[in-house]
């Protein structure tokens, strides 16, 4: 073969791998094309989240809980990119609705305020995106038992999943139904001689669950904590304990993702009894907080 043919052909093929590297490159990504850790942020995620072909995002992290705990571990940039871009999404498309579903396990221990665990962190994670500018009626919450196989130590990994769905307005039934059966009707809460922690029956919890479909359905809605003592000590003592029990519930309950904004509370001591002091049982009666629906 004569050689500057063959210098030829040797150019041309070398010229060939060049510009397959290079295409290779720009439209593949791969080892060697100079921007490595980035594709692989782009394109290898963890986490993936879409809505058809409107909406695609992802993440490198999940949200994390605490055994028994209902508010999510801190996240990093890549889930917070996630939140930021989901909100943006929900904010743009009102007729989409985002469905939250907290994972829970059947060993951890319920301490919310709602039926379940799970309920709790949607909950929790649902003030996130409404802080973002999201309406509360585009938001559905959902709970999902899960097997100790995602749980590792003291921390539940992937407690959050997400969804998109058709937006649909409030039960045209449910929020008459429980104007009616919650408006201006107290949730009583009972304390032990100074002490300040809550204990809710399964019955308050699924109230709970209630009212707070109704505050995210009802914009003109609020709920207002009064705490009452018994006649035992001073006024004074009693008035400030009793403000202190109120403001206790009240940040219990922001805790557990009820906007603080439609929250306030009050200390009425002793001067509300529901039951004679006159009796061990009477004054247990009456060391209460009450949560009221307005």
């Amino acid at each position: 073969m004569n050689k500057t043919l063959l210098y030829i052909l040797i150019l041309l093929l070398i010229g060939w791998i060049i510009l397959g590297a290079f295409l290779c490159c720009r439209f593949l990504g791969g080892i060697g094309c100079g921007d490595e850790d980035n594709t692989k942020e782009q394109t290898s995620y963890l986490w993936s989240l879409a809505d058809g072909n409107s909406f695609r995002s992802g993440a490198n992290d999940h949200f994390d809980f605490i055994n028994s705990g209902y508010n999510y571990l801190p996240i990093g940039a890549s889930l917070a990119a996630l939140v930021d871009t989901s909100a943006s999404y929900l904010r743009g498309h009102s007729d989409r609705s985002l469905v939250i579903t907290g994972h829970y396990d059947d060993d951890e221990t319920n301490n919310s305020i709602l039926p379940t665990l799970g309920l709790a962190r949607a909950n929790q994670l649902k003030q996130l995106f409404v802080n973002k500018g999201v309406d509360s009626k585009q938001i559905r919450l959902a709970d999902m038992l899960v097997d100790s196989t995602m749980a590792e130590g003291d921390t539940l990994f992937r407690g959050i999943a997400l969804g998109f769905e058709d937006f649909t307005v409030a039960d045209e039934d449910r929020i008459p139904r429980l104007r009616d059966e919650l408006v201006g009707k107290p949730i009583t809460l009972y304390f032990p001689t100074g002490e300040q922690r809550v204990v809710l029956s399964a019955e308050q919890r699924s109230t709970f669950s209630d009212i707070i479909y109704y505050l995210d359905n009802v914009s003109e809605s609020n709920l207002s904590v009064s705490g009452h003592t018994d006649n035992s000590g001073s006024e004074a003592g009693n008035i400030r304990l009793s403000r202190k029990r109120a403001e206790f519930v009240m940040e219990y309950l922001i805790a557990n993702g009820i906007n603080g904004a439609r929250l306030s509370a009050k200390g009425l001591g002793p001067n509300s009894p529901v039951a004679s002091n006159d009796t061990a049982e009477g004054k247990a009666q009456n060391r209460r907080v009450e949560v009221v629906l307005n």
